[in-house]
């Protein structure tokens, strides 16, 4: 059999929205085409039972304990 010799390439990714210390970089978006899409997120919270009991009879002393975005 013959031998071969695989080439082993390695290829740079740039990503344009960070810089070179790898920190998030503003990037300009403006000719950029408008695109739709959709995210779905799950979650697990832990907490004490006694703090559920406080939100869930809303009797904390937080007046906007949970505050949704509207879609």
């Amino acid at each position: 059999m013959g031998s071969s010799t695989q080439s082993t390439q390695k290829t740079t990714v740039e990503l344009s929205h960070l810089n070179q210390q790898g920190e998030a970089n503003m990037v300009d978006v403006t000719e950029k085409a408008m695109t739709s899409r959709t995210a779905t997120a799950q979650g697990i919270i832990k907490m004490n039972r006694a703090t559920f009991e406080l939100i869930t009879t809303g009797k904390h002393k937080k007046k906007a304990m949970f505050l949704l975005s509207p879609a």
